[in-house]
């Protein structure tokens, strides 16, 4: 751990220099989460259910964890709660896993429910930071996130089919765009001794 200004100079130059050293890798990355990406925006279904998969095999090693937890825990008094949890946890996933037509609806709807929500308790924020120049900022971020969890929600369950695998396949783009981006810059960071 760095205990002094010159190891966290050292300490930065050490990961600037595998940045550098390592650009080509992460050119490689890059590539391949944005061709995954525009994979997945031609298959928006598969891709949907895809992550409704993959969120139901989180759900079911939260659920195992939480209730590993509950016992491996001695003389705790939310071991109730925690079996709970993780019960759960589990019936959530097996929901996900046998029925993941049903699993996507369900989480699309928790998705434009947060967005809506989220959008307007940014847009109360933005309005109390409208002295500072970011106000608009904040305010169009709320705006869009409103926007989108409205149309979700007008147009549930049908966007359910398209939603999430769309989400994800935009995901795999931007990351692969900002990988791209990185390991650019990487390439042209100078070396290191």
């Amino acid at each position: 751990m760095a205990t002094t200004l010159e190891d966290g100079l050292n300490s930065i130059k050490g990961f600037m220099g595998d940045l550098r050293n390592n650009w080509g890798w992460i050119l490689a990355l890059g590539i391949l989460l944005l061709i995954l990406g525009f994979i997945g925006i031609g298959m928006v279904g598969t891709m949907t259910l895809a992550t409704t998969y993959y969120i139901g095999i989180i759900f079911s090693i939260a659920a195992v964890a939480q209730i590993f937890y509950a016992f491996a825990a001695n003389n705790w008094k939310g071991v109730a709660l925690t079996i709970i949890v993780g019960i759960l946890y589990g019936i959530a996933s097996y929901i996900l896993l046998t029925d993941p037509v049903s699993g996507a609806a369900s989480l699309t709807m928790v998705l434009g429910v947060a967005l809506l929500v989220a959008g307007i308790f940014r847009a109360i924020v933005a309005f109390k930071l409208k002295p500072l120049s970011v106000w608009g900022w904040v305010l169009f971020s709320a705006i869009l996130s409103i926007t989108l969890g409205v149309l979700i929600l007008m147009n549930w369950p049908n966007s359910s089919v398209y939603t999430l695998g769309t989400f994800m396949a935009v995901e795999l783009i931007s990351a692969g765009v900002s990988y791209i981006m990185l390991a650019f810059s990487a390439k042209s960071l100078p070396k290191t001794a």
